[in-house]
Formats: C-alpha cells, sequence, structure tokens
C-alpha cells in the first residue's frame, strides 16, 4: 500500500513537473505604492521583464487598501511604459466600514499583453480624502506570465 502511494505521488510530480515545463506559467510579477491620500497621482517602483524573452502577462490583479477610518477616493492603474498600454484599472469610494471588495482579477485568456526584454510595467496610485482627514491607502498589483510563446 505505501508503495502505491510512492508511486502515485512520484507520477504526480513527473506529471507536473511535465506541464510547468510546456509553456504555461512560468513567473509571476508584483508591483505595490502606498500613500497619504492628499489628492496627488504617485507612483510606485516600475517592474521589469527579467528575461531576454518577450514574456506573455496572462492575468493581472489589483488591490486596495485603506487605512481604518479612512474615507477617500482612490484609484490603482498599470500600464505597459514603453507605449503607455493600458493593463488594468481599479476605482474604490471608500466611505464606511466595513466594506469590499477590495480587488479585481482580469484574466487575458486567450489572449496576453506582451511584454519585450528591458520593458516595464508602472503602477500609479491616486488617493483623496473626502472628509478632510488624514488617511493613507496603498494599491498592489501582482499576475502570471509565460516566456517565449503565448
Amino acid at each position: 500500500m505505501i508503495q502505491r502511494a510512492f508511486l502515485s505521488i512520484l507520477l504526480m510530480l513527473f506529471v507536473g513537473l511535465a506541464v510547468a515545463t510546456a509553456g504555461e506559467l512560468s513567473g509571476t510579477f508584483s508591483l505595490g505604492v502606498g500613500h497619504a491620500c492628499d489628492g496627488q497621482y504617485h507612483y510606485g517602483d516600475s517592474w521589469f521583464n527579467p528575461t531576454t524573452q518577450t514574456i506573455y502577462l496572462k492575468d493581472v490583479t489589483l488591490w486596495i487598501g485603506m487605512g481604518f477610518g479612512s474615507q477617500a477616493d482612490t484609484d490603482v492603474v498599470v500600464w505597459r511604459q514603453s507605449d503607455g498600454l493600458l493593463i488594468h484599472y481599479f476605482g474604490w469610494d471608500h466611505y464606511a466600514q466595513p466594506t469590499g471588495p477590495h480587488q479585481v482579477w482580469r484574466s487575458f485568456a486567450p489572449d496576453y499583453i506582451r511584454l519585450a526584454p528591458g520593458d516595464s510595467i508602472g503602477i500609479r496610485y491616486f488617493c483623496a480624502s473626502v472628509n478632510g482627514g488624514p488617511t493613507s491607502g496603498h494599491g498592489a498589483a501582482w499576475g502570471f506570465y509565460t516566456v517565449g510563446s503565448p
């Protein structure tokens, strides 16, 4: 019985390895930016294609968080920096506690967003307090990509 379980585990690992090397999902990216809710645009660090090949973004998730008790209009945007192509946008009017959802997911399947070697993704965060009180917030983006072929 133990032998059968061991062989089953080996088979699952082998199949998993074969799938992982077949060009499905090859990696992830993540970006984040946080700042005071001052009604200004704030830009986070860029994420650069870490390979020497074209990568193909398959999906992206955006998330926005606020300090407890905050009331603000906020949004987060990600784009391809070489040409300004909008990848994803999420806006949220945060006026009460508790609230939700605080994230939105977008799949490009069966399509993709192409990112050439050396190209990058940028993130911008905006937050404007609606009650005049001090508050802060943050935005984040993450997703999956394949390398070499869509």
